[in-house]
């Protein structure tokens, strides 16, 4: 009951102020306000690979390429040894701080295996 309250509220005070000019947010300004945000707030985790059950194509498709930036700028994504579309990562931040994710669904661009 307690939002319907609000939401009748706030609906009431936009009649009251329907004449009055209010300034539109572009989805622009949203997207920056949300990555500011997430700059502020987000903390920078390092992460060190540990075992991927996919194997690895070749070296230059290493499972490690997850977890760089770099994927942009030299072009190598990862690729798995059998071409398997999903896999399993273990990853260490520290030494008794491991994370894991299963069933990581990897999608490659047309033209890559």
């Amino acid at each position: 009951l307690g939002n319907v309250n609000s939401i009748l509220t706030c609906l009431q005070i936009l009649l009251d102020n329907c004449s009055l000019e209010l300034p539109v947010c572009t989805i622009s300004k949203l997207d920056e306000i949300q990555r500011d945000k997430a700059c502020r707030h987000a903390k920078s985790v390092k992460l060190a690979l540990v075992m991927c059950d996919g194997g690895e194509m070749d070296d230059t498709h290493k499972a490690e390429n997850v977890l760089t930036n770099e994927l942009n700028s030299n072009g190598n994504p990862y690729i798995s040894a059998t071409g398997k579309p999903v896999v399993n990562f273990l990853l260490k931040q520290s030494e008794d701080l491991f994370i894991k994710l299963i069933r990581v669904t990897i999608e490659s661009q047309p033209g890559s295996q």
